[in-house]
């Protein structure tokens, strides 16, 4: 805009043709009268505009370094939170498998437990039948021939019951 008005008030520095030096300070001394009054709050609105520019610019260049401060620090913080993940994956996952294993371990020994616990159980009912077998076959040789047979029949009655 202050180039503007200075077209305005035309070129004075430019030679004419046939200009003395005196017509030259006369044509310098009416640019400034006359001039002087519409240029200069053109240029100081351009001092201004340049100084409230910087000052604006150094607002903006605190608030970047702010920001990549506290980008910086954020990256900092997530690369400590992911170690940290990272190392507690790390015991989990050892000790999960771990506790796997043992789980695996411990159900083979039950399994294979089992399986020879079951076989025991059949063989001591089979034993226990054969027992009260053989235990009512000697009462059956202990009694006495009673002309009654009352014991016969009560050694009998209480081994069926």
């Amino acid at each position: 805009m202050a180039t503007i008005v200075e077209r305005e008030c035309k070129d004075v520095c430019s030679n004419q043709k046939y200009e003395n030096y005196h017509e030259q300070l006369e044509k310098l001394t009416k640019y400034y009268g006359d001039c002087k009054s519409q240029i200069k709050p053109k240029i100081d609105a351009v001092a201004n505009a340049e100084k409230q520019f910087k000052k604006i610019t150094a607002e903006k260049n605190l608030d970047n370094a702010k920001d990549k401060a506290m980008k910086n620090k954020c990256d900092r913080i997530a690369y400590y939170i992911n170690k940290k993940k990272c190392q507690a994956i790390g015991v989990l996952t050892g000790s999960c498998s771990f506790y796997e294993e043992c789980w695996k371990k411990a159900k083979k020994v039950y399994e294979a437990d089992k399986r020879r616990i079951m076989v025991e159980e059949a063989n001591m009912k089979i034993q226990w039948r054969a027992l009260t077998r053989i235990q009512c076959y000697l009462l059956v040789l202990n009694t006495k021939n009673d002309k009654d047979k009352k014991k016969s029949r009560r050694s009998w009655t209480s081994v069926l019951a």
